[in-house]
């Protein structure tokens, strides 16, 4: 669809008001009145609708200026990122990471043959305009990493490694082979991490760390499950006297003590992996061992092991939502020990949050949202007899008691017009009850 005419010159205007105008469908007179009225309202209704409502305009106009105001802001957007050197040159890495952080990227993409790539507000946008070649990225591997890692890529096709910047700030890189060549994630973290206060947590989940037991974070890829662990060590650094000790394959927390001692366990998956890893654990004097992927029978069982010991224990597991991820982890044991670690899941589960970011409405950031799973009374006995569903039930009652759906969340972001309808329906658990609610 190509764009109106633009009589007043306006192009990089986005204001929806001046849009309509330069489309000469509506007067300006028409325009301001409608301002005027939505002013009135408190600014509750989009000029659009309003002019919709009053009859001035069709939903045709209304569905094509919305698109050139899109269209712009992307444009814009593009425009505001993408970068270049002065003297045509390839941009160095230090460069790359740099301009990422100003931007505050998420993900830094890299590719031989292709332009540098970040990930801001959940959309892929290109950093430089120029494709890195092959002489780029193998001076890039010389750079990140060390020989055995190296030697570790040549023998498997990919790695993971972390890169530290500066004092206190560092980046998770995967590396790997593809149809292209090599290409390269670069996740940047925070410094300091965000408080668990910013992040939106709660007095509940506070209380949660001053117990012993086992709490899990579960979520997708990138749903910010590693950020979230971080702020948590962060909280509990500030407490006197405890030994916080993290189980990392990745070795992706660089965390200091304030008042605690702080240790990190790299632990390599060809040597036991997390299972040997948290049986060293067990015999330590850790009080609080935090795990950054839990997965395994065997580590399962020793994470609940260590938090019948009196440990606290705080793990991130891959998952769709509280009550699935439980099920998954129970029907990962065969059937005969599913009843035994429903028990003593039951008897030492202090609660479950699930955490998706969702692109913001204009897409220049994500939005931490989640479900909350309190171990209440009613939960713990649905879950020793394995009843998932009356969990399901339990936990969209709206009832603070339980804790609060992944849904509740996301329709509430959606009536304060923080995300796009699109963006809760495609995350929504109960996607036709979403339906009936947004529209």
């Amino acid at each position: 669809m190509e764009e109106p005419p633009f009589p007043g010159g306006h192009m990089e205007d986005t204001r929806f008001g001046i849009i309509l105008l330069e489309t000469k469908f509506v007067g300006k007179e028409d325009i301001d009145r409608c301002l005027q009225l939505q002013f009135l309202g408190g600014q509750a209704k989009p000029l659009g609708q309003i002019m919709l409502e009053e009859g001035l305009i069709h939903e045709n106009v209304l569905k094509l200026v919305l698109d050139v105001q899109e269209r712009r802001r992307a444009r814009l957007e593009e425009e505001r990122i993408l970068g270049e050197t002065k003297d045509g040159r390839l941009p160095t890495l230090q460069e790359l990471l740099q301009r990422s952080r100003v931007l505050g990227v998420t993900d830094l993409i890299l590719g031989a043959g292709r332009p540098p790539f970040v990930r801001l507000g959940g959309r892929l946008s290109k950093l430089f305009a120029t494709p890195l070649d092959q002489e780029w990225m193998d001076s890039f591997l010389q750079t990140v990493l060390c020989e055995e890692e190296r030697k570790e890529f040549e023998t498997k096709g990919f790695v993971f490694s972390v890169l530290e910047l500066e004092a206190g700030i560092w980046v998770r890189i995967r590396i790997l082979h593809d149809s292209n060549g090599i290409s390269a994630v670069l996740r940047l973290f925070p410094s300091p991490f965000p408080s668990l206060t910013e992040l939106g947590y709660g007095q509940w989940l506070l209380d949660q760390l001053d117990k012993s037991g086992l709490f899990l974070i579960t979520g997708g890829a990138g749903s910010g499950k590693t950020t979230t662990l971080a702020s948590m060590v962060q909280f509990l650094a500030k407490q006197a006297g405890l030994h916080i000790q993290v189980l990392s394959s990745t070795g992706e927390f660089r965390l200091q003590g304030e008042r605690s001692l702080v240790t990190t366990k790299h632990f390599d998956e060809k040597e036991g992996g997390l299972a040997e890893g948290l049986r060293a654990a067990l015999r330590s004097d850790a009080d609080i061992l935090v795990l950054d992927e839990l997965r395994g029978n065997d580590a399962v069982e020793l994470a609940i092991q260590a938090a019948e010991m009196g440990k606290l224990v705080l793990a991130a597991v891959r998952g769709c939502g509280t009550v699935k991820t439980l099920r998954s982890l129970v029907y990962g044991f065969e059937p005969m020990g599913r009843a035994p670690v429903r028990k003593s899941l039951a008897s030492i589960l202090l609660g479950v949050v699930h955490q998706e970011l969702v692109p913001t409405r204009d897409h220049k950031g994500l939005i931490l949202t989640r479900e909350e799973l309190k171990i209440e009374a009613d939960t713990r006995a649905a879950l020793e007899k394995g009843d998932f569903e009356d969990l399901v039930l339990l936990l969209n009652l709206g009832n603070q008691e339980y804790g609060t759906s992944l849904d509740e969340n996301l329709m509430d972001l959606v009536e304060e017009d923080r995300i796009e309808v699109d963006e809760a329906i495609s995350r929504a658990m109960d996607c036709q009850r979403m339906l009936k609610a947004v529209r």
